[in-house]
């Protein structure tokens, strides 16, 4: 499947790619910071970890806290998005495409472009 950037996209939200030190990695989408936050939060409580060293009331206290025990974690806006990123990663376009920052193109259209 070909993928293209959506110039008439809201360009709002945010894909986070978990990179464990082992293990799949995960991404998942956010329809914005206040959403990643309440989710993150949510998961944090869930956790019965120590939270004491993390301010889970900001977006970065809560990310920094999402990734303490990852390998790596990237925070991606739509500004940050490339063509390669969505033809290099089915995972990653399809996360794209729920956030209507992508689309599906038929590889003949894409052949006349």
């Amino acid at each position: 499947m070909t993928y293209r950037i959506n110039p008439t996209t809201n360009k709002k939200g945010l894909i986070i790619v978990e990179r464990p030190h082992r293990g799949c990695r995960r991404v998942w989408s956010a329809f914005s910071q206040q959403d990643a936050l309440e989710r993150t939060q949510a998961a944090a409580e869930k956790s019965r970890a120590d939270l004491s060293d993390f301010d889970l009331s900001t977006f970065d206290g809560a990310m920094e806290w999402n990734g303490h025990d990852l390998q790596c974690q990237s925070i991606i806006r739509f500004a940050d998005l490339t063509q390669e990123m969505l033809e290099d990663d089915e995972e990653f376009a399809r996360e794209c495409i729920y956030l209507d920052w992508a689309m599906e193109v038929e590889e003949e259209e894409e052949a006349r472009t």
